[in-house]
């Protein structure tokens, strides 16, 4: 009979709960807010256009010193990354260019031409600087 008891005390131990998102954290504070209706449904708007649940969206506002980034804006932040990238680059062949135009006795690229890929790269600049 003993043992009929320690199967059944075996079958009934309750289910270990699942992992949480984030591998290796625990998530065991919970925090209560009361909201408004219309501020509850202003924080779903934001979260969900940061790409973030209303839970995350709330813990990382409150932890940040700045606000959140949009995903629309971190999408633009890394196109306007990715396009430095390739001034950089350009910029790196330019420099190449300069250095082997003089040790072939090629003539360098003139003045206007080096100012003209300096305002493109100035201008691409100030464009990046209004997106963040």
């Amino acid at each position: 009979m003993t043992d009929q008891l320690s199967e059944k005390a075996t079958q009934q131990e309750p289910k270990p709960k699942p992992p949480t998102r984030r591998q290796g954290r625990k998530f065991v504070s919970k925090i209560l807010l009361r909201v408004t209706p219309t501020e509850h449904q202003r924080m779903k708007k934001r979260a969900a256009d940061h790409d973030l649940s209303l839970s995350r969206f709330a813990v990382e506002s409150a932890l940040r010193e700045q606000p959140l980034a949009t995903k629309a804006e971190r999408e633009r932040q890394i196109a306007a990354l990715f396009e430095l990238r390739k001034i950089g680059n350009n910029l790196n062949q330019v420099a190449h260019g300069l250095h082997s135009a003089r040790l072939s006795g090629h003539s360098p690229p003139t003045q206007k031409e080096i100012q003209a890929a300096v305002k493109q790269v100035s201008d691409f600049i100030t464009e990046i600087k209004k997106t963040l």
